[in-house]
């Protein structure tokens, strides 16, 4: 399988990442997590906080498949993701549904 490296929102959050099965990291359950998230494809590594919205950053070398950060408040996602992006140097993806 091969992935191209992606940036784009997400709809990722603290409150509705409750399926964690955590491989180190803290969580608070409804309000933070930090650390990373095992799932059928690999791993994450996530910032998430309360119901901040989140961008995903889609990796294609290294330990985690993914990168789940938090917007800072007030953020746009958008914005963020195409930062993100322009500083990768690699294109902005359409958001996650």
């Amino acid at each position: 399988m091969t992935r191209s490296p992606a940036c784009r929102p997400g709809p990722a959050t603290a409150t509705s990442h409750h399926a964690w099965a955590a491989d180190g990291g803290v969580s608070f359950p409804g309000h933070a997590a930090l650390g990373t998230r095992r799932h059928a494809d690999g791993y994450d590594f996530c910032i998430l906080h309360r119901d901040r919205p989140a961008v995903q950053v889609d990796v294609t070398t290294g330990r985690s498949s993914r990168l789940v950060i938090c917007v800072p408040e007030g953020g746009d996602p958008q914005a963020e993701a195409a930062r993100i992006a322009a500083a990768a140097g690699i294109a902005p993806s359409a958001p996650v549904s």
